[in-house]
């Protein structure tokens, strides 16, 4: 897969409604809840249940630190 430019599309393909594992569903909820869409990282992790709750709940941790609120989300959301 190429995007517009030639350069390789993602080697791991974000996870989808027929391929989301059931342990994953109610965890991108919550990230659809905080940030209005579901970021590819997420959806990509979502492969792997235990991946993304540990990245969501390492989220939540830094959340309550210095980065807290819309500056922490909007490196979330440029990141991924």
């Amino acid at each position: 897969m190429s995007n517009c430019c030639g350069n390789p599309g993602p080697r791991i393909e974000p996870t989808t409604s027929d391929n989301l594992p059931a342990e994953s569903a109610p965890v991108l909820e919550g990230v659809k809840q905080k940030f209005g869409m579901v970021p590819n990282i997420f959806a990509t992790l979502a492969h792997a249940p235990a991946a993304l709750k540990m990245l969501t709940g390492i989220m939540e941790a830094l959340g309550a630190g210095p980065l807290a609120g819309k500056a922490g989300e909007a490196i979330a959301l440029r990141v991924s």
